[in-house]
């Protein structure tokens, strides 16, 4: 009898199957994990450039920051710094949703103080940039406030919140106490679902966000099973770089210097003109002084010449028996017209020495005068420029 012989697969080309499928299996499912991580970065992005541009729009316009809608009328609310993005207040019909349907949530730094060269509360327009410069002679450097609020005033306010110290108690982004960034704002996508199970789209340390604790996520922190929400923060130094606050805060300061050398250099020029009047009247002086050689060289020489005219007449009445104080009373005379010849060149030098004294000081007062109204212009100009603002 004639034994048929089964076909099918064996276990060992089962096997490889098997190990084939399952690595088809792993590589597409690893695929389509990164296909739907792309879609979401994706989807984020875009959500994230609508919320940006409106937010960049009413900052351009208000020179502050929005602050957060805490109803769902998607109008700001100034009284907190958490909430919703006011999308209203932005100018959008509609607010920006995520693909569950979700609005972003909005949070912004505020630092109040009293002292608004200390404020960095980014949804108030205040008064911040005050240049240090000169403003008076003598020339006495100090902070002077211009009056104007624009958005100078809101780049300083970034300079002011840069400078101070790290603080848990205002906006900021971590992991703890020890390890955290402060930032000028931030918008935090919630996701699709409750990955960490609290019953909050929410997860991680951005379901616990409020006014008392301001901590959300490090942007970069990856997507894993307790956590699907997406951060997107902007820091002090970024949000100064968009606005472009460096460039225009730099003619500002070059004003303020100048007009500060310009109130030194005033001071040293009074103070030198000063000397010359003092020199130019020391040289009237002189004048005074020379007029009065001269005068009393005159009288002496007028006595000189009367007494050699007696002496003359005394040596003819003596038959040359006084000659010799005929000689004298001729050299007495030579003398006192040598003292007058002396004392008239020290006069005429002492006028002259006036004259030139005068015209320094004549000179220089122009020199004086041209250096005031330097001066006046950098101070238009310096003021001129803080009221115009950032995009002026």
């Amino acid at each position: 009898m004639i034994q048929s012989r089964q076909k099918g697969y064996s276990l060992l080309e089962l096997a490889v199957v098997i190990v084939v499928a399952g690595v088809l299996l792993t590589a597409g499912a690893g695929l389509y994990v990164q296909r739907a991580e792309q879609a979401r970065d994706v989807s984020h992005q875009a959500l994230v450039a609508v919320a940006e541009n409106a937010i960049q729009g009413f900052l351009f316009a208000r020179a502050r920051l929005p602050c957060p809608s805490t109803g769902s009328n998607g109008v700001e609310n100034c009284q907190a710094t958490m909430g919703e993005l006011p999308y209203r207040s932005l100018g959008l019909a509609e607010p920006p949703l995520n693909t569950a349907g979700q609005p972003l949530r909005y949070a912004v730094y505020s630092q109040a103080s009293v002292t608004s060269t200390q404020d960095a509360a980014l949804t108030v327009l205040k008064d911040r940039l005050h240049p240090f410069f000169a403003a008076s002679t003598p020339a006495v450097a100090s902070a002077q406030a211009l009056g104007n609020q624009n958005g100078l005033d809101f780049c300083q306010a970034l300079v002011i919140a840069a400078g101070k110290a790290p603080s848990t108690r205002h906006l900021n982004v971590g992991q703890n106490d020890s390890n955290y960034v402060n930032v000028a704002y931030l918008l935090v996508n919630p996701g699709t679902r409750d990955s960490d199970g609290d019953g909050n789209l929410l997860d991680g340390l951005n379901s616990a966000m409020s006014d008392t604790s301001p901590r959300a996520e490090y942007p970069d922190r990856p997507a894993d099973a307790d956590y699907d929400d997406q951060v997107h923060a902007v820091y002090f130094s970024q949000l100064s770089q968009q606005m472009g606050c460096v460039n225009a805060m730099t003619p500002g300061a070059a004003h303020a210097n100048a007009l500060s050398a310009a109130a030194v250099m005033q001071q040293a020029m009074i103070e030198y003109r000063e000397q010359l009047e003092l020199i130019a009247f020391l040289a009237g002086a002189d004048i005074a002084v020379a007029t009065a050689d001269t005068l009393k060289s005159v009288v002496d020489t007028a006595v000189t010449v009367a007494e050699s005219a007696t002496s003359v007449a005394s040596a003819i009445n003596s038959g040359g028996g006084l000659s010799g104080a005929l000689v004298a009373a001729g050299l007495a005379t030579g003398l006192a017209v040598v003292s007058l010849t002396a004392t008239t060149a020290g006069l005429a030098f002492a006028i002259a020495t006036a004259a030139i004294s005068d015209e320094n000081v004549s000179n220089f007062q122009a020199q004086e005068q041209a250096l005031s109204a330097i001066r006046l212009r950098i101070d238009t100009n310096l003021k001129a420029a803080d009221q115009a603002g950032l995009y002026e």
